[in-house]
């Protein structure tokens, strides 16, 4: 079922060429849309183009890129953290310290990553719309490709509200003008008119044949996400029309609740039921998710079987690891204690010195005392694959998963009723709580900031923690290795590289 959209991608990556630059270029295209876009079958490859950005194995580009945006998302919250170990491992110039201490500036290489995944992205999106209109190719289904690629586009636009709240909003490819800025009002009305003028042309649901894509239900999570955090994008409370969108996500019946938390994960994971839109990668293909480089210690290499180095970097932080509870299954997201190889045999950094990886992470940076190689405990939700020998994974990524509506819709109703949790939002975070094994939660035990706690253990390292820290106000606190507070900092500064070559562009308050 994958191979389909492993195809689109594989051709998109390869159409891409230098028709995905930034903004102030008008590059229209390597491929001229009256010769080669004739008959419904290039045009779907041409639409391809757009997904493969979000995965894109790019160094500079895709939200899975090799150690790029995704880590932004993650390593900025307290959900996870790349320190300066012993050997001098993971400096690269102090960027990772950077992000987690909150100390960027307009010329942090991950801002620049960040703003390219998004204005590249749109870039691209505008590409094929007008090469698909150009065309003039007439078969059925053609309105659903259509918006297909304003939905992708409109995800972008959502993700870049989020981190720079002032971006141009540009969606004419043969405007040559350096575009400006607009309000975040005028975004968020942009990005919500898109998901409604578009979202009757889709599919209802993941299936077999559209898995990859997006349908209704992903472009109502959309919809819920802009909703959920309108207060603080726009200065509007919309708690209401998010629990309405949620509901929209809820009410396709083919999504559930997966029985086992770590099948969402599992090297073969396109069946979950849960998975509302996914990123489909394969090693081969796509090249573009290490975690096991990432995260894990080189001896880890043998517990399962990989082949492919590991570089020994992101952990997660003490106090999330504490949050769990003994008997919550998704506490095996980690590896924590004495590690051994495949066969039960202790590894062993040094001769008297197993590789014990512990909670405690230590100093951030201290060349003095740096963090141990085997400090902070390491991710394995996603499922090693035995035998592994590439520098990715096949795991696909879940973009949106029901468990997360089903958190949404439980915060949207206690926001609604003063912070405070009624039977509803109680059943609705127990159907995920009680999935994993913890403790019920009562209408007393759920509160705010248990739901934030909540929503780490069940989503961590999936991309939502920065913007659920924003949104709940914990992002510009104090956490175990950060201590800037400057509440600036919820938003990313515009890039300088960015504004050097358009000079409508301005800064974003406090850069």
């Amino acid at each position: 079922m994958k191979k389909i959209i492993y195809s689109l991608l594989f051709i998109g990556a390869l159409f891409c060429g230098n028709a995905c630059t930034n903004l102030d270029e008008t590059v229209y295209s390597e491929l001229p849309a009256d010769g080669f876009f004739t008959n419904e079958e290039s045009l779907l490859k041409n639409v391809g183009r757009a997904y493969a950005w979000l995965s894109s194995s790019s160094w500079s580009n895709g939200y899975l890129q090799h150690m790029g945006v995704w880590m932004n998302d993650m390593v900025t919250t307290d959900e996870g953290i790349i320190p300066y170990r012993e050997g001098g491992l993971w400096w690269d110039d102090g960027v990772w310290i950077q992000d987690h201490e909150h100390s960027w500036n307009e010329a942090h290489d991950g801002v620049w990553r960040t703003y390219s995944f998004v204005m590249d992205g749109v870039t691209r999106c505008n590409q094929i719309l007008y090469q698909m209109d150009e065309a003039n190719v007439e078969f059925d289904g053609a309105e659903k490709l259509v918006a297909e690629v304003k939905m992708v586009r409109a995800y972008l636009y959502l993700k870049g509200i989020d981190w720079f709240r002032n971006l141009p909003l540009v969606t004419d490819f043969t405007d040559t003008e350096l575009p400006s800025q607009v309000a975040p009002q005028t975004l968020f009305n942009f990005i919500e008119s898109e998901i409604n003028e578009n979202v009757g042309y889709l599919e209802d649901a993941p299936t077999a044949e559209n898995y990859g894509r997006v349908t209704k239900a992903a472009a109502y999570t959309m919809l819920a996400k802009l909703y959920m955090n309108a207060d603080i994008w726009v200065g509007k409370a919309m708690w209401s029309e998010a629990a309405a969108a949620c509901d929209k996500v809820m009410a396709y019946g083919s999504l559930k609740l997966e029985d086992n938390y770590f099948t969402n994960f599992a090297v073969h994971n396109e069946n979950s039921t849960e998975t509302i839109w996914a990123i489909p990668l394969e090693a081969s293909v796509t090249g573009t998710f290490p975690l096991h480089n990432i995260t894990l210690q080189t001896l880890s290499q043998q517990t399962f079987n990989i082949y492919n180095f590991c570089w020994d970097g992101a952990c997660g932080l003490e106090w999330l690891w504490n949050s769990y509870e003994d008997g919550d299954s998704r506490r095996n997201s980690w590896l924590e204690g004495p590690q051994y190889d495949k066969a039960g045999n202790p590894l062993m950094v040094s001769p008297g010195r197993q590789l014990t990886y512990t909670p405690f992470v230590g100093p951030i940076y201290d060349q003095a005392n740096p963090a141990l190689l085997d400090s902070g405990v390491r991710m394995c939700k996603w499922e090693y694959e035995d035998g592994l020998s590439y520098q990715a994974m096949s795991n696909d990524f879940p973009i949106y998963r029901l468990a997360d509506i089903y958190l949404l819709k439980a915060e949207a109703i206690m926001r609604q009723n003063g912070g405070k949790a009624n039977d509803a939002a109680v059943e609705l975070a127990n159907r995920v709580r009680n999935r994993a094994g913890a403790t019920a939660y009562t209408t007393s035990t759920l509160t705010l900031d248990e739901l934030l706690e909540e929503r780490a253990r069940e989503l961590c390292w999936e991309g939502h923690r920065r913007q659920d820290q924003v949104r709940f106000g914990t992002f510009s606190k104090p956490w175990d290795n950060k201590t800037n507070t400057d509440s600036y900092r919820d938003i990313y500064p515009i890039p300088q590289r960015a504004m050097t070559t358009n000079a409508n562009l301005k800064q974003n308050p406090g850069y």
